[in-house]
């Protein structure tokens, strides 16, 4: 401590100046009183700001001045004092002590009020601002005061009224002891929380018998006295021993009727608070209160004047109501036990209303209930009752086993936990009071026994029921959610649990483990995130919560780190938003660099060429992106994939990633790059002997990588099928029945091979390739018909019929006309180029109906095809007109803008042999409404169709017919054309336009 008087009179301001801005910011620290405390380091520090001002004025270095900052230093230094008691002292010694506190405050505020108007006397002569300061400061000072919360004072008085009267009346006890609780800041909910009142009362009578405070210490003795009384600060033994003394003196089912003198006279009703007056009449306490507050001074039943109006607590009255209260009380719970063995759902439902009477009017009958072990009655009930009682059920044991640990062990050793956390799958109201029970089981325990809440969670560590909570806690319901995330968060002690509910799709405890958890707790999380099912929302719930710049930062790692965090990745960037996530952290050369290094174990090289699989899926190289977002060469990164020595000799999983890495690369239609260095470094060579691995993972993936080049490697694929003798495996990859991606690349492989390999063609046939790839028109894949009907088209060529007739008998025509009416862009194309190969086959077919002259008499006329003038068929010559095929093909050109529409066109033409039968086909035209359709398609269709219908127009304008019948038309359009069309459509329509022109003129 620093003595003033020996320091000059600038130095004494400055350590005063420190003194009390440490008193000024301590004051602040007290729980208890706050507001007093506030006044007084507010005071404080406009204390520090005039002795700043007074530093820098000629302040009088004079006795007077020493002792006017002496004083001031005493006050402050008591002022400090009483701080550090309240800083060091309980919360409940300053509730007790309010008053005193509150009044020493308000003493020294005043007395630093006066110390500083000394130091204002002894300097008249400073600036006149810094003396009005001073003189205000004073003033207020001087005239402070301050108040206990009146909150504290009613408490206060009902511990001394508690005292005095010997109150022992549980609901005036236990009222009380929520008072204090609330007042020194302790949860009321929190039992073991409120029992803390009662040791830290004790501690402070320790304290005063310590320092010989006699008083005080008597006082405390009479605090836990009265509060002792209490059921809440009873034993539960204590309570149950009670009970079975009770129970021995109970004769009978019966309740015992009320004496008379347990009613209050005035209201008739039985009395908690018996007081007596003067004449020794007893009466409810506040009955008789409002008869004196109304002006009366007699007794109300004897009318005799009273000499004084003073009430005294009746004990002996109030100890027979409170015995004759239990002794009912144990007779309806015995009552109560018997209703529920009965097995009548009435008296079983009359019971849980009985229950929650009893429970609800005592603390201590939840101990009762323990002792004649009710809770299992009622479990049984729960188990087997009828639904309607459910909710009540519930409620009941909520209530029974509140702050009851005996009740919770019953609970639980008959399978309580499980039964009633199974109801949380039930309707909201049953499964909100089901959640509600569990927290009550979970909460702290009021009594010196060992918790049950570590055998509540064990019980509830079971996948079944963390899917249950995680269900509930997504429920609309307010309540039932903040129940289901409060055991939820209590189950997250054991490290399995927290992967469970991530499993059933709640991660905000696993998220948590990634930015609050150990180095081993979070590996342990990014190891089974690798593991667990994701939906699209939970990856973009995870990626929103930076989990991808994570795990990207621990791929550069020690081996166990990056070979968790790579499997991780895998299964987060399925997410298009992850990809960009991963691609923007830099993390993609990286993860190449693990994928190429020979030095890695192959577990991660795997794991890298899985993460690079999932990146280029569907996306090809838009990701392949370096850290300041330039993009990758991926045709470097191609050339890197081929060279890797292991892909034919490492295990399938690893080949499977980087066939699949391969094939992401090079079927994006974006990425011609890839697919040009793929061919340039002969990538189908290591390719194509990949079809005969033992793994059907590897056969299958490099199935689909050769359906992504085949366009470009066709004759390749062929000559190694033939040479492999590999046409067998293709005709069963194609009856693939549980892979369809694997029949459709198949098949997609198959259209792409050179059409005149006849030697293929036949082996296909063979092997009865046709059905297969007949059946694959069925499928409701669109790209399965695409592809399949692709690779038919091989067997469609005019230049061998047989294997045309074999089609047409298994029914292609009905599959052709399907796919034009409901197929893909593609799949009507190739439908109509085949309607055109199996037509250019039919004039060859069709012969020339001949009839021998003996015969003309008797033998009917066949008749003979408009268009091929021979007798056609479907089957026999696959005359398309036969075929009813026209109006398909009609309906087909209709599709303007489309490639399809030409090979309508082309299909049409097919039925033209130069001028034989060129009227009867123009009639056929004509009369299937095709014509308007073809000029619309010279008029809007794309350049080539352009070019093939005017072709067609050319030859059926040559019909007189036609250039009548839709002359008009096609001259505008065609005048149109021959002004502003392309070279080639310009000449062939001017040259329709002078031949129609010329045969107008000609019949004129």
């Amino acid at each position: 401590m620093i003595l003033l008087e020996i320091l000059p009179i600038s130095t004494l301001l400055t350590v005063l100046t420190g003194e009390i801005l440490e008193a000024a910011f301590a004051a602040h620290d007290v729980l208890m009183e706050k507001e007093t405390f506030g006044s007084l380091s507010a005071y404080l520090c406009h204390i520090v700001r005039i002795l700043e001002e007074l530093k820098n004025t000629e302040i009088k270095d004079i006795p007077a001045t020493e002792q006017a900052l002496k004083a001031l230093q005493r006050d402050v230094r008591m002022a400090n004092g009483l701080i550090n008691m309240c800083k060091k002292k309980s919360r409940f010694y300053q509730l007790i002590h309010c008053r005193h506190i509150v009044k020493t405050a308000q003493e020294l505020t005043r007395d630093l009020g006066k110390s500083l108007c000394l130091l204002s006397l002894a300097n008249n002569e400073v600036l006149l601002d810094a003396r009005n300061n001073v003189e205000n400061l004073k003033d207020q000072m001087i005239h402070a005061e301050y108040q206990a919360s009146q909150q504290k004072l009613n408490i206060i008085e009902k511990i001394e009224m508690g005292i005095k009267e010997h109150k022992t009346d549980q609901s005036f006890l236990n009222e009380l002891i929520k008072e204090i609780a609330s007042a020194v800041g302790v949860q009321v909910e929190d039992s073991s929380e409120v029992k803390k009142v009662l040791e830290n009362i004790r501690k402070e009578k320790e304290e005063a018998a310590e320092l010989k405070q006699r008083d005080e210490e008597i006082f405390m003795e009479q605090i836990i006295a009265l509060l002792s009384r209490a059921d809440a600060f009873r034993t539960p033994e204590a309570i149950r021993e009670e009970y079975r003394t009770l129970r021995s003196t109970v004769d009978g089912s019966a309740e015992i009727p009320p004496l008379e003198t347990f009613h209050c006279p005035l209201s008739k009703k039985i009395m908690k608070d018996p007081v007596s007056v003067a004449t020794g009449q007893v009466y409810e306490r506040a009955n008789i209160e409002n008869w004196f507050a109304s002006g009366n001074n007699t007794d109300p039943v004897t009318k005799k004047m009273l000499p004084n109006l003073d009430l005294k607590p009746n004990h002996k009255v109030r100890e027979c109501i409170e015995e004759w209260i239990d002794i009912n009380s144990c007779i309806r719970l015995c009552n109560v036990k018997q209703k529920l063995e009965s097995g009548d759902l009435t008296s079983m439902d009359q019971a849980l209303d009985e229950l929650q009477e009893l429970w609800v009017s005592s603390y201590k009958i939840r101990h009762w209930v323990a002792e004649e072990q009710i809770v299992a009655f009622v479990v049984d009930l729960l188990k087997f009752g009828v639904k309607g009682m459910r909710q009540k059920i519930l409620r009941a044991l909520r209530g029974i086993i509140s702050d009851c640990v005996a009740n919770k062990k019953q609970l639980i050793d008959v399978g309580g936990v499980e039964l009633v956390t199974r109801f949380l799958a039930k309707d909201i109201a049953v499964a909100k009071l089901a959640a509600a029970l569990l927290v009550e089981l979970l909460h702290p325990d009021l009594e010196d026994m060992p918790s049950v809440v570590p055998l509540v969670l064990e019980r509830l560590s079971q996948e079944e029921f963390i899917i249950l909570l995680v269900t509930l806690l997504h429920s609309k319901d307010i309540e039932a959610a903040h129940n289901a995330e409060t055991v939820l968060r209590q189950l997250c002690y054991r490290d399995e649990n927290i992967i469970e509910m991530a499993k059933a799709n709640w991660l905000t405890p696993l998220i948590e483990c990634f930015s609050e958890g150990s180095e081993d707790l979070k590996l342990k999380m990014v190891g089974a995130l690798g593991d667990l099912e994701l939906t699209q929302a939970s990856m973009d719930t995870l990626g929103d919560n930076g989990v991808v710049e994570i795990l990207t930062s621990m791929v550069n790692e020690n081996l166990e780190v990056k070979t968790v965090a790579l499997r991780a990745l895998q299964n987060l960037i399925i997410c298009r938003a992850n990809k960009k996530r991963l691609a923007k952290t830099g993390a993609v050369p990286l993860i190449l660099d693990n994928l190429f290094s020979a030095h890695l174990p192959i577990i991660v090289r795997n794991s890298a060429a899985a993460v690079m699989e999932k990146l280029v899926h569907t996306d090809g190289s838009t990701f392949l992106v370096d850290a300041n977002g330039k993009k990758i060469d991926s045709g470097k990164v191609l050339c890197g994939l081929l060279g890797l020595h292991e892909l034919l000799i490492s295990p399938s999983a690893f080949q499977n990633h980087v066939l699949s890495f391969l094939q992401g690369l090079v079927s994006s239609s974006l990425d011609s790059e890839a697919r040009k260095t793929f061919s340039d470094a002969q990538g189908i060579s290591l390719l194509l002997p990949l079809l005969e691995h033992r793994a059907s993972e590897v056969r299958n993936v490099t199935i689909k990588v050769l359906c992504c080049i085949a366009s470009d490697c066709g004759l390749e694929i062929s000559s190694f099928i033939m040479q492999r003798r590999l046409v067998p495996f293709f005709v069963r990859m194609l009856d693939n029945k549980q892979r369809g991606d694997i029949s459709a690349a198949t098949a997609g492989i198959l259209a792409c091979l050179p059409q005149d390999d006849m030697a293929l063609t036949n082996a296909l046939v063979e092997e009865n390739a046709l059905v297969s790839l007949l059946n694959l028109l069925t499928d409701e894949n669109p790209s399965v018909k695409e592809n399949a009907m692709g690779a038919l088209l091989r067997f469609t060529l005019p230049s061998n019929i047989d294997i045309q007739r074999k089609l047409i008998n298994m029914e292609i025509y009905g599959a052709l006309k399907g796919l034009i009416y409901s197929g893909t862009e593609k799949s009507k194309l190739r439908a109509a180029i085949a309607f055109q190969n199996f037509s250019l086959s039919t004039m060859t077919l069709s012969t020339p109906i001949r009839l021998h002259g003996c015969c003309l008499m008797i033998q009917k006329t066949p008749v003979s095809c408009k268009v091929h003038g021979g007798q056609c068929a479907e089957r026999t010559t696959f005359c398309l007109v036969k075929a009813e095929v026209i109006p398909v093909l009609v309906f087909l050109i209709q599709n303007k803008e489309s490639e399809s529409a030409g090979a309508a066109v082309d299909a049409l033409s097919t039925l033209i042999a130069e001028n034989e039968n060129l009227e009867n086909f123009a009639w056929i035209l004509h009369n299937e409404k095709a014509i308007g359709p073809i000029l619309n398609l010279v008029s809007d269709g794309t350049e080539p169709s352009k070019e093939k219908a005017l072709n067609l127009l050319g030859k059926v304008f040559k019909v007189k017919m036609l250039v009548e019948n839709y002359g008009g038309k096609a001259k505008n359009i065609f005048v149109d054309l021959a002004t502003n069309g392309s070279d080639p459509v310009c000449k062939k329509a001017a040259k329709i336009l002078a031949s129609m022109e010329n045969m107008l003129s000609s019949a004129i």
